[in-house]
């Protein structure tokens, strides 16, 4: 690292090393702003009688919102277990029920399908989160999160298949999406911290030098 402010080329490398890093991520971000990034998180609390899944879900996306299709959620039981798998929560006597998240959210309200799978319409406003609360019967029921755009067309919605992504977070690239203007910030604060070293050293260098 030292080598390079001996250099007399250190600016030029330095400009360089900025220009791509920029284009790079520059590149990166035009591709996914126009996506509909959506990530999902699911944790799980208490035990026995008590115990809940929240399932967060957060549109990435910087411009597009989501407004077509609808999120899946479905209750697992282990192999051979048999019974109900989703429980009546208190208060609401839901068995999927909307809570907010964020600061900002469009409510929608769930719909169950069947005893083990309940659907929501998918609303979720650019960089905003929703999330659902639901009660498990025992210790061992999971939940799957799926994204049905069935009978949904993609073309009418302003979208195709290629511009949605659906994953379980976190990722690096919602970390991006979400840390855009951060990681920009501080990349020059980096690089221009760089400059401002060579031209340290380079002066010191030459004062040495001279004298």
């Amino acid at each position: 690292m030292t080598s390079i402010f001996k250099d007399s080329n250190a600016p030029y490398v330095l400009a360089i090393l900025v220009g791509a890093l920029s284009w790079l991520l520059n590149s990166a971000i035009a591709e996914l702003r126009d996506t509909r990034f959506i990530e999902y998180t699911i944790s799980y609390s208490g035990e026995g009688k008590t115990r809940e899944a929240t399932v967060r879900l957060q549109n990435r996306s910087m411009s597009q919102p989501i407004s077509v299709g609808a999120f899946v959620f479905q209750c697992l039981l282990q192999p051979g277990q048999t019974g109900p798998c989703f429980r009546e929560l208190p208060g609401s006597g839901q068995t999927v029920e909307f809570v907010r998240s964020g600061s900002i959210w469009l409510r929608s309200d769930p719909m169950p399908v069947t005893p083990t799978i309940t659907t929501v319409n998918a609303v979720v406003p650019p960089r905003a989160q929703v999330a659902y609360r639901m009660g498990l019967v025992g210790n061992n029921a999971e939940i799957r999160v799926g994204y049905d755009l069935a009978g949904v067309s993609l073309a009418a919605s302003g979208g195709n298949s290629a511009a949605i992504i659906f994953v379980k977070g976190p990722t690096i690239e919602g970390f991006v999406l979400a840390n855009y203007l951060r990681i920009i910030i501080y990349s020059l604060i980096f690089f221009g911290g760089l400059f401002s070293l060579w031209i340290s050293v380079a002066f010191v260098r030459f004062a040495y030098g001279k004298s």
